[in-house]
């Protein structure tokens, strides 16, 4: 690029030579070197930055606004204004993370304003604190099973994100967790989580309904506070458990209407304890609209899991039916 910039100055600087000493009539039939304009404005597509984060691992930014992030071992945990690629967070569209990344460091992608996808391997185990604060053009996010830990604030201000499924290994919903999600609508918290944070699920106020395991045993500050659109909470276990839950301040769920031992199963929409083609039809029926589903019926239609029911749910549970797939 330098190069070209030189080549341009330098036949600029001849033009206006010849214009300045010249007579114009010398110029008559005279062939100026032509200008490589388009050489010199445009620039190569590749890699717009790079460099390292993590002690085996490498990062690079290319001109499409995608961050792959290769190597070995666990990233570094950053403070936001410290993030290798900080000053490029604007141009973040797409994050790949690729196998072997051992975890998401703090304040990874901290304002990553323009980041819309992101794909997790499996083999991360942790998301740290401040991962994806404030990014907010976020619409969903697949989390590993392999993922144990979500940190403080991780998804804090995600306010595109709509759903988000939390793997089974992950015990405590940390402190603000995905406080200010205003676009999340439903989330489920899966069996093993015994404690839900401060703040964790605060100015949600979009969301709807929630599944909470029987093993929760804490719900911490305001967990729920400003979700004025939670009308459902789904327990899994009875009411005499759901009263010895602690629960300090949090209006909103204490509020919403409580359906006590929730439990479904993928694929057995009608409840008849298998997965048959009768289960396939009214998936399908669901997904052009011509029928109504309960939130137990959805949660059991649902088998991709992406809070949609759609024809690839009715096919998955037929095959499922006849043995050509499991759940």
């Amino acid at each position: 690029m330098k190069t070209t910039i030189k080549k341009f100055i330098s036949v600029l600087l001849v033009s206006l030579m010849l214009l300045t000493t010249a007579p114009l009539s010398g110029f008559v039939g005279l062939e100026l070197p032509e200008i490589p304009w388009t050489e010199i404005f445009t620039t190569k597509a590749g890699a717009a930055a790079n460099g390292t984060c993590g002690t085996n691992l490498t990062w690079t930014l290319d001109d499409e606004g995608t961050l792959t992030i290769t190597g070995a071992g666990a990233m570094t945990n950053y403070s936001y204004s410290s993030v290798p690629w900080y000053q490029n967070r604007n141009s973040v569209k797409k994050v790949i993370i690729e196998k072997g990344v051992k975890s998401i460091g703090n304040s990874a992608f901290f304002r990553c304003s323009s980041l819309t996808a992101i794909k997790i391997p499996e083999g991360v185990t942790l998301i740290g604190d401040d991962a994806f604060c404030y990014c907010t053009s976020l619409t969903a996010i697949e989390i590993p099973e392999s993922v144990t830990s979500i940190g403080i604030s991780a998804f804090f201000g995600c306010s595109s994100l709509t759903a988000i499924e939390i793997p089974e290994g992950v015990t405590t919903i940390d402190n603000f967790a995905f406080e200010r999600c205003t676009s999340l609508t439903a989330i489920e918290i899966p069996e093993g989580v015994t404690l839900i944070g401060a703040f964790a699920f605060a100015g949600c106020s979009s969301l709807t309904a929630i599944e909470i395991p029987e093993g929760v045993t804490l719900i911490g500050d305001y967990a729920f506070a400003g979700c004025s659109s939670l009308t459902d909470v789904y327990y899994g276990g009875t009411e005499e458990q759901w009263n010895n839950i602690v629960i300090i301040p949090s209006t909103p769920i204490t509020n919403a209407e409580k359906h006590f031992n929730f439990k479904y199963t993928l694929g057995d929409i009608d409840n008849d304890n298998e997965t048959s083609s009768a289960d396939a039809r009214i998936a399908l029926r669901a997904s052009v609209g011509l029928e109504e589903l309960s939130f137990e019926e959805k949660k059991a239609a649902d088998v991709d899991k992406d809070f949609i029911i759609t024809s690839a749910d009715a096919r998955t549970i037929l095959r499922v039916s006849v043995g050509l797939e499991e759940l």
